[in-house]
């Protein structure tokens, strides 16, 4: 079973939630880190089913690493759910992975800075068990299902506190580095399709026949194979750029390059988008 698809069900009734909208900040793990590198800290939430994400608690024991980076040690979060990363390569384009047993594994794509600092964003992880009953409640068979999967989602200015809001009307497209449109694994593993995204409807569920954003403005790919993909942004109206800790920089200011592991979900890749001036 490729756990990858239980995160994907539960991404598409709203698990994973916008960059920026958080108030993951203002993390403080009490790791003493050297003088080398910088110092990353963050924050990790659990999925409650029935809660809003202002009312998720923080989830503790949960392994965060630099994917791929063994001179970077690895932490775990506290009871607060907060977590510290020390040593971490400044101004570089790093993976950040977060697991527990039981839990759907999750990835961040981040570039550092030159100086310490917290994650704008919560991290939300949701359980298997839960994926497994939100699967099921949509009738989904999830044996036989390998590769990845990513969420992305999309924002625009807003008045209030929070200051954006999710966007409607955009549509997503995911090619490889060469900028050609990539396959995705076809249902119950027979050959190779369009990787076709999912977007939420107005009321959080996901939609297969939407070809663009909802008002929620949430949406997924699923059965992506391993590998480093381009994540394109369109919409008719809006101008939309990468946002700091939603995937790394292409040549186009409205894509996202991103990379996709084998069960994993790569969360939170997102873009801003503003009317032009």
């Amino acid at each position: 079973m490729g756990v990858f698809h239980l995160e994907f069900r539960l991404v598409c009734t709203g698990l994973l939630l916008l960059v920026g909208c958080g108030d993951g900040g203002g993390a403080s793990g009490d790791e003493t880190c050297s003088e080398e590198g910088v110092r990353l800290t963050g924050v990790v939430n659990e999925f409650t089913l029935g809660k809003e994400r202002q009312e998720f608690p923080p989830l503790e024991r949960v392994e965060v690493c630099v994917y791929g980076n063994s001179e970077v040690p690895c932490t775990r979060t506290d009871d607060s759910g907060i977590f510290a990363l020390c040593n971490v390569p400044e101004k570089e384009e790093v993976i950040l992975s977060f697991k527990k047993d039981g839990y759907v594994s999750s990835l961040r794509m981040i570039v550092t800075r030159t100086a310490d600092y917290d994650i704008l964003a919560e991290t939300v992880l949701g359980s298997i068990e839960d994926g497994l009953a939100e699967a099921e409640k949509f009738g989904v068979d999830l044996r036989g299902i390998s590769g990845g999967a990513l969420q992305f989602f999309g924002a625009r200015p807003a008045d209030g506190v929070l200051a954006v809001a999710t966007l409607d009307g955009y549509s997503v497209e995911l090619l490889d580095l060469d900028g050609e449109p990539s396959l995705c694994g076809g249902p119950d593993g027979e050959g190779e399709v369009p990787c076709d995204p999912i977007y939420l409807d107005p009321g959080g569920e996901p939609n297969l026949d939407a070809t663009e954003s909802s008002k929620f403005g949430v949406g997924a790919i699923g059965n992506v194979a391993p590998g480093e993909y381009i994540l394109r942004f369109e919409h008719p109206t809006y101008e939309c750029d990468r946002l700091p800790e939603s995937g790394w920089e292409t040549e186009e200011s409205s894509a996202i390059r991103v990379k996709v592991l084998e069960d994993f979900i790569t969360a939170q890749v997102g873009m801003f988008c503003e009317l032009p001036l």
